[in-house]
């Protein structure tokens, strides 16, 4: 038995061999062959080459990094300062909805003071759903602290003064303002700003002094990461204008009403809206071009990646041109430069210059960042597609997606996109007044939102006048039930006594009838500088830009009243003004 098991495991072996000899002459074969035809046809190749890839040098990131983060630093520059001009009015204890009043409020909600000793994991899961340092404090001080800080630690970015610690305390810092903000940090990009920044911790190097000849090669992982991302940001885009059918992006025709129907207009925009038809219809099926088709080209050789990075650059320009979208346009053009390489960017940059061969990394640190970056991708990449899936595609997440998705929410740093699903095709704009009698009515001015027809529009980003963008929201709400009410009167149906404002706006109006100085200073002008009125009245107009004859005579708006919003109104018991 031992004879026959010990010829039968011989045989076997020798034919392993032979399977193993046959294997290796087969690969043999096929690299001569592979050698002998690129031998042949290496004019082909190297034609091939140039044009697609068109250098011979190794592929590195490190003067891209470079310009990437300084950039990153300038954007979070541009925000704390924004935030911290309205901080105080906006939030702040006299504000519209305060930040101390809105804690209070979650630690009633979650039952327990986060300082309750013996309950320490009931503080984790506080910080888990509501990720805020002003569990601490929301007093003004911190608030001022957190601003101010962000506008320090973005200044060191921006230096390239310890990167890591300053991006990560940049993400903490704008991660609280926006979890205790409510309605007034919830923009796309205010999300936006969140992921790149949380992302650039683990590009960053981690010297505490980087030099381009010092710091080691920067993760390509991460650098995919953000293409993915830029992928998500510009198709979500485009996807989401396909598929929530709105018949103006369907039939071209949606920039007809773009240009006077967004937030805050600038006067290019009311250039832009004199435009013929044929030319909006180019326009719009150039930027489904440029949204749906070019980012795909993202995973193609590095001269073909050129192509996403001017169309993506091109469009983001013409958006940043003839709008005040905030920031929103700066951190899309940011990521169009992980699309290049150091060859691309030196020719913008000859003084900048280094070798190719990056620095070597410690052991313990790469291995360290290498199980951050593997735990990075693992549940950035599945999260991020299934949002996009969801806002994109309108395809439902099953129970696990929304929980894991639910579980990730309060960081708001793995996010959907989808801007300008649906256009608006009209322009209500809402015109606040006072009166002491209730019969002479003075209107308040706000800085950037349309209200004077003689007023042009004007340039306001990167600055976000997050009052201004608020009132237009408001605006849409109020036309979406003056509509209702009308709907059920031509039914022959009761209407509603009174149109309902949404909860940030009447507080707004309580703080006008105070007489609130620090709300009033997020407006133009207070027309009741003596004494504050007694009566607060909203009135809805339909706006729209004049065309050049009605130019001439002085207005760049014409308006036409559609109806009382809310008011008068009146404050029985106002506390004293401040």
């Amino acid at each position: 038995m031992r004879l026959r098991a010990a010829a039968r495991l011989g045989a076997w072996r020798r034919l392993r061999q032979r399977g193993r000899a046959g294997k290796s002459s087969g690969d043999h074969w096929l690299r001569s062959r592979w050698a002998t035809y690129r031998h042949t046809h290496a004019a082909e190749f190297e034609t091939l080459h140039r044009l697609l890839v068109g250098t011979r040098r190794k592929q590195t990131h490190f003067l891209t990094r470079w310009l990437f983060l300084r950039g990153l630093g300038i954007i979070y520059l541009l925000a704390f300062i924004s935030m911290h001009s309205q901080v105080d009015g906006l939030i702040g204890s006299d504000g519209i909805l305060p930040a101390a009043e809105y804690v209070e409020v979650l630690e009633t909600a979650y039952n327990t003071h986060w300082t309750t000793k013996g309950q320490p994991g009931r503080a984790v899961e506080r910080f888990w759903k509501r990720p805020t340092l002003c569990w601490f404090t929301a007093s003004d001080k911190a608030l001022h602290a957190l601003t101010l800080g962000g506008v320090a630690l973005a200044i060191f970015l921006v230096c390239g003064v310890a990167p890591i610690p300053c991006l990560i305390l940049l993400w903490v810092a704008y991660l609280s303002l926006s979890s205790v903000s409510q309605t007034f940090l919830g923009y796309q990009w205010d999300t936006l700003i969140l992921e790149v920044g949380f992302l650039a911790i683990f590009l960053a190097p981690g010297n505490l002094r980087p030099s381009l000849k010092r710091e080691s090669a920067p993760p390509l992982v991460v650098i995919w990461l953000y293409r993915l991302l830029l992928i998500r940001l510009v198709c979500a885009s485009g996807l989401a204008k396909l598929s929530s059918w709105d018949p103006t992006w369907w039939s071209l025709t949606a920039l007809n009403y773009h240009y006077e129907t967004q937030p805050i207009p600038n006067v290019i925009a009311w250039y832009a809206h004199q435009l013929p038809d044929w030319c909006q219809q180019l326009s719009v099926g150039g930027m489904f071009f440029a949204q749906l088709l070019l980012p795909l080209l993202v995973f193609a050789p590095r001269r073909v990646r050129l192509l996403p990075f001017w169309g993506t650059v091109l469009v983001q320009v013409l958006i940043l041109a003839t709008g005040n979208y905030c920031f929103f346009n700066l951190l899309a053009l940011l990521l169009c430069i992980l699309l290049l390489d150091d060859v691309a960017v030196q020719r913008c940059m000859p003084w900048r210059r280094r070798d190719d061969n990056g620095r070597p990394q410690r052991v313990w640190a790469k291995i360290v960042r290498t199980i951050c970056v593997v735990l990075l991708v693992a549940v950035t990449v599945p999260v991020g597609w299934w949002q996009m899936k969801q806002r994109a595609l309108r395809l439902e997440m099953t129970e696990r997606q929304q929980k894991i998705v639910g579980y990730l929410a309060p960081f708001r740093s793995i996010n959907s996109y989808g801007l300008f699903a649906g256009m608006t095709t009209s322009r209500p704009e809402l015109i606040v007044e006072g009166s002491h009698d209730g019969k002479e009515w003075q209107t308040y001015e706000f800085k950037w939102k349309p209200s004077d027809l003689t007023v042009r529009p004007r340039q306001v980003a990167p600055h976000q006048p997050r009052l201004d963008w608020q009132m237009w929201f408001e605006a849409l709400s109020a036309l979406r039930q003056l509509e209702q009410s009308e709907a059920l009167k031509q039914k022959g149906q009761q209407r509603p006594r009174e149109m309902q404002p949404n909860d940030w706006f009447r507080k707004f109006a309580v703080r006008l009838l105070e007489g609130n100085e620090t709300v009033l200073d997020l407006l133009q002008e207070n027309p009741f500088a003596e004494k504050p009125p007694t009566f607060i009245r909203v009135l809805i107009y339909d706006y729209k830009f004049t065309n050049f004859d009605e130019r001439r005579e002085g207005n760049w708006w014409r308006r036409e009243l559609l109806g009382t919003y809310w008011g008068p109104k009146r404050l029985p018991a106002a506390r004293p003004a401040r």
